[in-house]
């Protein structure tokens, strides 16, 4: 998988400090990953099962409220990024 090639290299260049996600290729599972977090552990956070979370990071079509709850079991605020193409952008949080 692409994202874990991305994390190990980042890894072994950061020499023992936690492995980052480029926020352009990362999706839930790489997040999760690069955080260090099984997801038994966010299940147990969000009060959802080991499945449930299995089934949030394949999906590609979340709800908002889920994307939040996810982020924060991980430790992060959502924010949602919107770009146009005279280059301005706004950033809503969550």
């Amino acid at each position: 998988m692409q994202g874990e090639r991305y994390i190990k290299a980042a890894a072994k260049k950061e020499k023992g400090m936690r492995a980052k996600v480029s926020p352009v290729f990362a999706n839930l599972e790489d997040i999760r990953r690069a955080r260090g977090l099984l997801q038994k552990e966010v299940a147990e956070t969000t009060a959802l099962t080991q499945p449930a979370i299995s089934k949030i990071e394949g999906k590609d079509n979340l709800q908002i409220d889920t994307l939040k709850k996810y982020a924060s079991a991980l430790g992060g605020l959502l924010e949602l990024r919107v770009n146009f193409p005279d280059g301005a952008h706004y950033i809503i949080k969550f």
